[in-house]
């Protein structure tokens, strides 16, 4: 399975916020995140917005988005037997880079809310995964993923 998903890579981890009932993402990472899978299955989920964010986090860019979608009877499923092979390739836009883990971990979480798989814990390899470098026009993650 080989996706390509636009949008300014976030962490999950990134900017968590304390609340009175315990730990949430940040905003910028629930617009991503809800961004991704409406790019993967196509549904919208509605995120509340309570302080203007990047343009590229919460509209990205939908010109590219709109041509390339991935519905989720289009995408292989993997069975919960299968061990999986991940490699991601990270695009940025600007040249300060997170950490690739928390980027990774951001999206097998994501892949596996779109049903790619039933559980994260299947991921048995991560061999070539790496920020590749700047493109500030398009910013994405290049996923490559298959049984092993």
């Amino acid at each position: 399975l080989e996706l390509v998903l636009y949008g300014r890579p976030i962490t999950k981890k990134n900017s968590q916020i304390k609340t009175k009932n315990g730990i949430i993402q940040s905003q910028q990472y629930r617009c991503y995140e809800a961004e991704l899978l409406h790019q993967l299955t196509g549904e919208r989920r509605k995120v509340r917005i309570k302080r203007s964010l990047n343009k590229e986090v919460v509209r990205g860019n939908y010109e590219i988005q709109h041509q390339q979608r991935y519905r989720k009877n289009q995408i292989a499923v993997f069975d919960s037997k299968d061990r999986l092979h991940l490699q991601a390739l990270f695009y940025y836009p600007t040249t300060g880079y997170p950490d690739l883990v928390g980027l990774i971990q951001s999206v097998q979480d994501i892949l596996q809310k779109a049903g790619v798989y039933p559980d994260d814990n299947q991921i048995a390899l991560l061999d070539g995964s790496t920020i590749v470098g700047k493109d500030k026009e398009y910013p994405r993650v290049e996923i490559r993923l298959k049984a092993i």
